[in-house]
This record gives structure tokens, C-alpha cells and sequence, in this order.
């Protein structure tokens, strides 16, 4: 049986967001995390084509937060999204544990780009 385009990605990158390092393939918990996604490097949004080069496994939050940012490899979306994560969102201990926290972090998104960005610039001199 013919595998579909997704089915073929998830199987080269066997279960494993190329974003985060989470590997579906090894527990259950990935239906807690979301639901495994096919993500495109260069958004169709943007131009990005349906090319299985253009795609990559990404579990669903990675999916979700890269949205339709593009980057110019894989090294910097992974980057920006560890960012992103450390400025937007609380941990899950203080969000559902102790209750103590909200699970959004007001102006974040703006923190995560500014943190990123001097980042970039740090390691390009």
C-alpha cells in the first residue's frame, strides 16, 4: 500500500518533531501534546510548495506557535520556539499543578522576537 505525503514525512522523521525533539513514536503521550503535524518550512502562506523537501513533523504546539514564521533553517525556528516558550507560556507545574500562574505571559511574543533577534545577531559577528 501507497504511504500519502504525510505518512511518508512522519516516517522520515520517525515520529519526531524536527523542532522540539519530541518523539511520538515512544508513548501515548503525543495525543496528550496534539496530534503529530506535517509543517512547511516556507509556509504556504508565503509561497512554500507542496514539495516533500518543504516539509517537516512538527507536534502540534511547535506547529501551532511557529505558525506562518519563516526561518532560514530548522537550527533557527527550533531556537525562536525555545524562546517563545520561555516568554509566552508559564510551566506546567505553575499553570495546572499549583494553579498559581496564568498560562500566557503578557507581551511575550514582542520579548521572544527581541530576544531572538539579538541572539541572531550575537552569533553572526
Amino acid at each position: 500500500m501507497k504511504l500519502t505525503l504525510k505518512e511518508q514525512v512522519l516516517k522520515r522523521d520517525d515520529w519526531t518533531c524536527v523542532y522540539c525533539g519530541y518523539n511520538g513514536s515512544k508513548s501515548a503521550e503525543a495525543f496528550l501534546r496534539g496530534n503529530f503535524h506535517v509543517d512547511h518550512k516556507i509556509p504556504r502562506a508565503k509561497g512554500g510548495s507542496e514539495d516533500i523537501e518543504n516539509m517537516v513533523t512538527a507536534c502540534g504546539p511547535c506547529n501551532t506557535f511557529k505558525s506562518d514564521n519563516e526561518f532560514d533553517s530548522i537550527e533557527d525556528a527550533s531556537l525562536w520556539l525555545k524562546i517563545y516558550r520561555e516568554e509566552c507560556h508559564e510551566t506546567y507545574y505553575e499553570t495546572f499543578v499549583a494553579g498559581t500562574a496564568s498560562t500566557w505571559k503578557q507581551g511575550g511574543v514582542q520579548r521572544t522576537w527581541d530576544r531572538y533577534n539579538k541572539l541572531k545577531g550575537e552569533t553572526a559577528q
